[in-house]
């Protein structure tokens, strides 16, 4: 019988801070954290898993979830190893929001002037339309994590904007022996309560700049009132199905997946420019 295993993968500033919290508590010791700044095995150490199957296969005796900056790609391997079934969950947020919060994150950094990356330079003397706009940072951040997935390959969709709501399904579906959590979303921009008052011509600005993350946000929430509506049977194992959802939500997946293929077809021309891409590290929940 194959052992479950949660592949929580973190997109940057949408709530991945608050969630790790929930999952530490959840697995405990089976718990591994997938950062480059934290210590993890020698095999997961770098953007590929390393070692032959039977040293995966070891390695993940007690591991149970692992979550952090990572594409989905890295753990797509576990699905061929046998003995080991992955899920896959993540969190989305509206891809302006994320914008927002991660230009006033970076500004907010205090890494030594001699050591700060180009784009926390950028970030500290740029409007935030000049950043996005000239340094191309983050751009479809989202998608770059999630797009080797297909649609029935995310188990758990979370919004952060919704997420209380999500919370509760993810509880429902994973674990429903667990009644209630103690746990309080963290904004760690601390100057903001609510969503960023953004201006309609910036914001409609970063949704076109970002307009993959954006479909790929739209089915999040899509996904996540399917799940609302008809919430999973209690169950003391991982489930992989998802919950049902209206028609119109698949329609809104084969949309979303044919921008896919047409934007993916000059991604490798286009790499280059997003920065996140290629130095995920800097970015934090």
């Amino acid at each position: 019988m194959s052992l479950k295993v949660m592949i929580s993968i973190h997109v940057p500033k949408t709530g991945g801070t608050s969630f790790r919290w929930m999952l530490e508590e959840l697995f405990g010791a089976g718990f591994q954290p997938d950062y480059h700044q934290e210590p993890r095995p020698a095999l997961m150490d770098g953007p590929e898993l390393r070692g032959t199957d039977d040293e995966i296969r070891a390695l993940f005796i007690d591991i149970r979830c692992v979550h952090g900056h990572f594409n989905a790609s890295k753990y797509l391997r576990l699905r061929d190893i046998e003995g080991i079934e992955p899920v896959f969950i993540t969190w989305l947020r509206d891809p302006a929001e994320r914008c927002m919060s991660t230009y006033h994150y970076l500004r907010k950094l205090d890494t030594r002037p001699e050591q700060r990356p180009e784009w926390e330079r950028a970030a500290k003397t740029m409007t935030i339309k000049d950043f996005f706009e000239q340094t191309r940072y983050g751009t479809n951040r989202q998608f770059v994590q999630l797009h080797a997935l297909e649609r029935d390959d995310l188990a758990f969709i979370g919004c952060t904007e919704r997420f209380n709501e999500s919370i509760r399904i993810f509880l429902q579906m994973f674990f429903p022996h667990v009644t209630r959590m103690q746990l309080q979303h963290e904004l760690r921009n601390e100057e903001r309560t609510g969503r960023y008052q953004i201006p309609p011509i910036l914001r409609a600005r970063l949704i076109e700049q970002n307009v993959l993350d954006e479909q790929l946000y739209q089915y999040g929430r899509g996904w996540l009132s399917g799940a609302l509506r008809s919430l999973p049977a209690p169950s003391d194992t991982f489930s992989l199905a998802p919950p049902e959802s209206a028609p119109s939500f698949a329609r809104l997946w084969r949309s979303f997946r044919r921008r896919i293929s047409r934007w993916a077809n000059g991604y490798g021309h286009r790499r280059g420019r997003n920065r996140s891409a290629s130095n995920p590290s800097r970015e934090s929940a």
